[in-house]
């Protein structure tokens, strides 16, 4: 840490803020600090050992969940190091030891027939962001009006994009925090949704809700999940 300044900064500036980035089908994790970070869900405050100077860094619990980073570790060696003019530096490094379990080709999802949603926020409460889902693609899983069914969100990295694999589960919210239940809402109840906040800072598109826009997802069913990603057309920082 020393190479970067962290040492030097304030303590509101050590705000350290987590996120993947895919390179091919591989993630790489993106480290940013100083002056242009703020709080976020993706955001934490690091702990600095006044005795030895050492920097324990908090990842945050839902990202290392979802992307089951458990045993993995981070390439230093070939990683990189930028510092922004404001002071704010961005380290990337490749993430060792990740397999995907994703068996599909992306370009195969793009092909294949996709319902459309889109993930909203209801004003700038981040916890105020919701998934839509496509009814037709739910009732795929099984998945109907006055079900009470959660799903787990896990991630992956296909053709350099990131995207969001919905499994259905039947473990309690005390069992897995990662897991989010599916809602029904709209006139007729026929609108399945989902809490998203962290979904939104896993696939990078925070920058398009804090705008007050709507993310347009595409989605498609296989082997029992509903997989989505971000349009093409949508600026999603990735």
């Amino acid at each position: 840490m020393d190479e970067t300044g962290f040492h030097d900064l304030d303590e509101d500036d050590q705000r350290t803020e987590f996120r993947i980035l895919c390179d091919g089908n591989v993630p790489a994790l993106e480290i940013r600090f100083g002056p242009g970070v703020s709080d976020g869900p993706a955001t934490t405050s690091p702990l600095v050992f006044a005795s030895t100077g050492q920097v324990q860094l908090e990842f945050p619990t839902f990202m290392g969940r979802a992307w089951d980073l458990d045993g993995c570790e981070l390439a230093w060696e070939d990683g990189t190091i930028e510092i922004d003019d404001d002071s704010t530096v961005t380290i990337i490094a490749p993430i060792d030891g990740w397999e995907s379990t994703l068996d599909v080709d992306m370009w195969t999802l793009v092909e294949n027939q996709t319902a459309k949603s889109t993930i909203q926020r209801s004003g700038e409460d981040v916890q105020n962001t919701v998934a839509m889902l496509p009814m037709a693609a739910v009732r795929k899983l099984g998945i109907e009006r006055g079900d009470d069914t959660r799903v787990k969100p896990t991630f992956d990295c296909q053709s350099g994009r990131i995207v969001v694999v919905l499994t259905p589960t039947d473990t309690t919210r005390s069992e897995d925090s990662t897991g989010r239940s599916v809602l029904f809402a709209g006139p007729s109840n026929d609108q399945p949704r989902i809490s998203a906040a962290e979904i939104a800072v896993s696939l990078g598109v925070t920058d398009i809700l804090e705008r007050g826009e709507s993310v347009p997802m595409r989605w498609v069913t296989q082997d029992g999940d509903l997989i989505g990603f971000v349009t093409s057309d949508a600026h999603a920082g990735v």
